[in-house]
């Protein structure tokens, strides 16, 4: 069945006399009733986070004449309705004389409270559609349709359009899949959520193209009363994204229609994540915010626009490193080249009725061979049981019997999957087209439409490598040396259909691998073949054409794996031919000495770095020589060496001429605060040259923090210190923030709120060791603990454990001494003597439970005897270090670094027998402290004799 809404139109146009205008459009005195099939896309959720609905609540038609000037605008009333169905009617429209040209559009959603009529009568179709805008998320409808022969009939006859009308949503979705944690790499994000920003806050309801002046689906065209907004800086906007193909679906982001690829401030994602690297397990509580640009690929000149009733599905692949500190950093610059994520465009394949969900895997189909087996699959299930039943859909097929594309129209449907085999290609270029339309029962409750087309196999355009040998674009040249990069260009024709992306491209080749410093830009999977072949897989994106209808180009990004590239590569796809292109190798001098200064650099704007490297005498000596710098985040300066150094907008790289040999100095400036990347390094006569720039992060040190009690308003301390780079990050106007649930700012501590929830803020304006005090919130149990994460935008986040600690006793497992320390002596096989002698080797054994000591909350234990005792550390049991160090220490008072619970074993050997002495163990703050700080209760009076 077919998803249609019947609209019943009966209405007279009725011209008052304040409406006179002048129309060629002559009316019958007879009114019929005019009977339209509307397709409705399919929705998706009908009420969702962002308050988007996605319903028809009103439907209105706008009449114009045949010269597009408006006439007047009719309201339907609902007669029934399903969950995608309705039945409309209208007022009565008199008939006109038959080649009378009529113009209908249908707008759904709209507000009409303050469109006049009266002033719209007699203006074209573009002023008035353009006009029609909306906000808050409200999601409009639109379609146009032309009466080429107006409304003919007698009184009362019922007429009945022959073609469906699509009515087109004009609204976009975007949601975010997360994919790092199935790839095999050593980093990847978990817990990912995300928000927009730069999106425009009105939508028009109809496209019209300005350049072709017509209306028609496909052209951008962005409301000019919207506003640009940006992203809440309370975070209140995001959403949560699919984690792992398993896992539950992203939510959803609604934005309206916008011209994203030359627009100023452009549309932008920021994605909230915590950077897990297998390494560095203690990673996983960071919380980074990484910003993306709408990019088919990282390639900044590949933005993407938002178009109307397109899904926008953000796939993030891979992920290098941590993304910014805060979401303010994010928000202020350019998006991050360290996470590789790029945008899958497709239509809405999902319908619910709220109840039910009808759901088709894609919307279109495409093939380009005789006689191929396909199938096509979908599923119908209940929402709140997941249970699918497909034995409630049925499936219709609809073809040109002069243009099959299913072979004889056979094709079976078992248990949601659609089998059947393709027709005979067209020999011309041709594109036969076929639809299957997919419903539940009871007819006409959820219905999809799958367009399935068949035509000969296309052709790749502009096909060309780099670098080649200059007799053909096909013809690649690289030095004999592995990691020299290879890219690889091409064009779709310009009339590809967007439904079939993203479309894999496959290059075949023995001698080439991915290129690891593009894993931002377009990213490859890699699929071994027998004979030592690889697939290196690029899910292209839709690009569409430019403003003079040339396509989009793609590149994809490989480097030589072996000294010798000798082979030919294939460049191929579903629905093209096969490009052979050839990969040679050949003896070419590399630049030497290639470093920069510093490296890394400091995480501040405008920090100089200068690039240093010798270029060798070579036997091709034509000046100048021309050296190439693929750099994202450095900016010009000068030169002392070479002749000029020019961006090249085109090739997106600098262009750095000499006329010397030897040492060449290029100096920079980095264009914004984080600026780590990988600089390549090349030129026409020299292999090229990969090196990482770093920027050089704070780092807290020496952390102590220092907790008093756990009762409401005990004084919590951090003190803390910085290492070399954070030194001068510490200066007027930076910062240390403190996030914690528990913790309270200490009057008189100089540390202020932020106004987001649980977070703080204390300046740090010189180096050396700093305190932060805080107070508790209120009373917390013994052996409570919160991890307080410490940060600023220039350091690396600490995370302070703050542990209530419980007040534990040095006891040990020892049957019958649990609750005290002992002493083994040598020749001694028990503890029940507690003597030792002169030269008898003694054993001090204590244990330490769980909790009560860690690597960032460490236990120091002040250890003394009223006589004087020899250690020997380096035969110490679960000991981290002893003061005073050495390998052994001789006299009264000793401090022991426990960083772990469990058995503790001191060894040491009496100086005198002649003397007896009493010993103690107490936990203190650090090593020095003779005070306890009630960690543990202390121990006293066990001799040594």
């Amino acid at each position: 069945m077919k998803n249609s809404i019947i609209i019943f139109i009966f209405s007279a146009l009725i011209l008052s006399g304040c409406q006179q205008f002048d129309t060629d459009t002559s009316f019958n005195d007879s009114y019929a009733q005019l009977v339209v099939s509307l397709d409705i896309p399919a929705p998706s959720v009908a009420k969702t986070r962002a308050n988007i609905t996605d319903e028809l609540t009103s439907l209105y038609v706008l009449v114009f004449d045949k010269n597009g000037l408006y006439l007047s605008k009719y309201k339907g009333e609902i007669v029934s309705s399903t969950a995608t169905t309705a039945n409309y009617k209208f007022g009565s429209m008199p008939t006109t004389k038959e080649g009378e040209l009529l113009i209908l559009h249908f707008v759904a959603n709209y507000d009409w409270a303050l469109f006049s009529d009266a002033a719209n009568v007699g203006k074209g179709e573009a002023e008035v559609m353009n006009k029609l805008t909306v906000t808050d998320g409200t999601v409009a409808y639109w379609q146009r349709v032309e009466l080429p022969g107006g409304i003919v009939g007698t009184k009362n006859t019922t007429i009945t359009l022959t073609d469906d009308v699509s009515l087109l949503r004009n609204i976009a979705k975007v949601t975010v899949k997360n994919l790092t944690n199935e790839r095999v790499t050593s980093s990847y994000l978990t817990d990912v959520s995300f928000a927009i920003g730069g999106y425009v806050d009105r939508g028009t309801v109809a496209p019209y193209s300005a350049s072709s002046r017509r209306f028609t689906k496909g052209a951008i065209t962005e409301a000019l009363d919207g506003t640009i907004i940006p992203v809440s800086d309370d975070e209140s906007e995001f959403v949560s994204a699919q984690n792992g193909s398993g896992g539950n679906q992203s939510e959803a982001k609604y934005i309206y229609e916008r011209k994203n690829s030359t627009a100023r401030n452009q549309t932008y994602m920021i994605i909230k994540a915590y950077f897990q690297n297998t390494s560095e397990p203690a990673n996983a509580t960071r919380p980074s915010y990484y910003k993306i640009d709408f990019v088919g690929s990282r390639t900044a000149t590949e933005l993407l626009d938002i178009e109307r009733n397109y899904h926008y599905i953000m796939q993030i692949n891979d992920v290098a490193m941590e993304g910014y500190s805060t979401l303010q950093e994010a928000v202020d610059n350019p998006a991050l080249n360290n996470i590789n994520a790029a945008v899958l465009v497709a239509e809405y394949t999902t319908i619910s009725d709220g109840t039910h969900v009808l759901q088709i895997e894609k919307a279109a189909y495409l093939f380009v061979n005789s006689n191929q087996d396909f199938q096509i699959k979908y599923s119908y299930y209940d929402i709140k049981t997941g249970v699918v039943d497909n034995s409630k859909v049925t499936v219709t097929l609809v073809q040109d019997e002069a243009m099959k594309v299913v072979n004889g129209g056979v094709f079976t449907n078992v248990n949601g999957v659609i089998s059947a085999r393709t027709a005979d290609i067209p020999t011309n270029n041709n594109i036969y087209q076929a639809t299957f339309i997919i419903s539940a029962l009871p007819p006409g409750e959820l219905s999809r439409k799958i367009t399935v087309r068949l035509r000969k196999p296309m052709d790749f355009l502009k096909v060309s490598t780099t670098p080649n040998d200059g007799n053909s674009p096909t013809n690649c040249v690289v030095a004999n040396q592995v990691g020299q990069p290879v890219t690889i260009t091409f064009c779709f024709p310009p009339d590809i259909s967007p439904d079939i992306f993203p479309l894999p491209v496959y290059v075949y080749s023995k001698k080439l691998s991915p290129d690891p410093t593009k894993m931002g830009v377009n990213p490859l999977s890699v699929d071994p073949l027998p004979n030592g072949t690889f697939r290196y897989v690029y899910m292209a994106p839709y690009l569409g054409n430019d403003a003079n209808d040339r396509p989009h180009t793609h590149t994809i990004y490989l480097v030589s794996s072996t000294p010798s590239s000798n082979e030919e590569m294939i460049l191929a796809s579903e629905y093209f031919n096969n490009v052979p292109m050839q990969l040679r190798s050949v003896n070419i001098p590399p630049l030497n000495n290639i470093k920069f200064n510093p490296n890394p650099v400091l995480k501040l704007k405008d920090q100089p770095v200068d690039l240093t490297f010798d270029i060798p005498v070579v036997s091709d000596q034509t000046l100048p020589y021309r050296i190439r710098i693929h750099t994202d985040y450095l900016e010009y300066v000068s030169t002392t060496t070479g002749v000029k150094c020019e961006w090249d907008e085109e090739l997106g790289l600098y262009v750095y001429e000499t006329n010397t040999t030897d040492n060449q100095k290029i100096s920079f400036k980095v264009k914004q605060i984080e600026s780590s990347e990988y600089v390549r390094i090349d030129g026409d006569r020299f292999t090229s040259y990969t090196i990482r720039r770093m920027t050089a992060m704070g780092e807290f040190k020496n952390v102590l923090v220092d907790v008093t009690g756990n009762t409401s308003g005990s004084r919590i301390n951090f003190n803390f210190s910085f290492n070399e780079a954070g030194d001068i990050y510490a200066a007027p106007g930076a910062y240390v923030y403190f996030t914690t649930q528990y913790l309270l700012p200490a009057l008189g501590s100089g540390i202020e709120t932020t106004g987001k929830t649980n977070e703080y803020r204390m300046p740090i304006s010189s180096v050396g060791t700093h305190t932060a005090s805080f107070v508790l919130k209120e009373d917390m149990i013994l052996g409570g603990i919160e991890n307080v994460k410490m940060s600023s935008s220039t350091f690396n986040d600490y995370y302070a454990e703050v542990n209530i600690f419980q007040t534990h006793i040095f006891g040990s497992r020892i049957s019958g001494y649990s609750n005290r320390p002992v002493l083994y002596s040598e020749y001694y096989a028990t503890p029940v003597s507690l003597s030792g002698r002169d030269g008898m080797n003694t054993q001090l054994h204590f244990y330490i439970p769980g909790g009560a000591a860690s690597e960032k909350n460490p236990l120091w234990v002040y250890f003394k005897c009223t006589s004087r005792i020899t250690l020997f550390n380096n035969t110490h049991t679960g000991i981290a270090e002893v003061s005073p160090a050495g390998s052994s220490s001789s006299g009264n008072e000793f401090w022991l670094k426990i960083t772990a619970s469990g058995d503790k074993i001191v060894s040491f050997v009496p100086d005198s027998n002649s003397e007896t002495g009493t010993m103690t163990l107490m936990s203190v703050s650090g090593a020095g402290a003779k005070t306890s700080n009630s960690r543990f209760i202390t121990a006293t009076g066990f001799e040594n004799k």
